[in-house]
């Protein structure tokens, strides 16, 4: 909770032993590098920063917590997210994202919240809430899209 003003450093990438990164509530700006997202974290919390771009499309199995909320984040939420069995949070919310609602989030087995409220998501979502989706869901936000 500062008030760091620079872009995240790919340099972070080298350190690959870290497994929780916090650089919430400050001013980090620019792009997510695209080899953070190759770190094997477990937890990422980089919410309400200034941070712009995509998410980058690739990630670590190893991702438990992301919290990517209160950025100026675009584009569609990606895919590979759906590759990260052990993710139980992720808050996506108050960016710019847009596309569908990612359907294939709801296979990930040990989810339990999902934020994804005041973006541009759009369009149907496509399941229905049986058995086999969301199986430990506990809370789901899409509000305000």
């Amino acid at each position: 909770n500062n008030s760091v003003t620079q872009e995240i450093s790919a340099s972070l990438c080298n350190l690959t032993e870290l497994w929780l990164v916090d650089f919430s509530n400050n001013k980090f700006s620019g792009q997510i590098p695209t080899c953070f997202f190759n770190l094997s974290l477990a937890i990422a919390k980089l919410q309400n920063n200034q941070l712009q771009g995509q998410i980058p499309g690739n990630t670590r199995d190893s991702w438990k917590a992301l919290d990517l909320s209160d950025n100026r984040l675009e584009g569609h939420i990606p895919k590979a997210l759906g590759h990260c069995e052990g993710l139980a949070f992720i808050n996506l919310g108050k960016n710019k994202l847009s596309g569908g609602f990612p359907s294939w989030l709801s296979k990930l087995p040990k989810l339990s919240i999902l934020v994804s409220r005041s973006n541009f998501l759009s369009g149907a979502i496509n399941f229905s809430f049986d058995e086999s989706v969301f199986q430990g869901l506990l809370m789901l936000d899409i509000s305000t899209n």
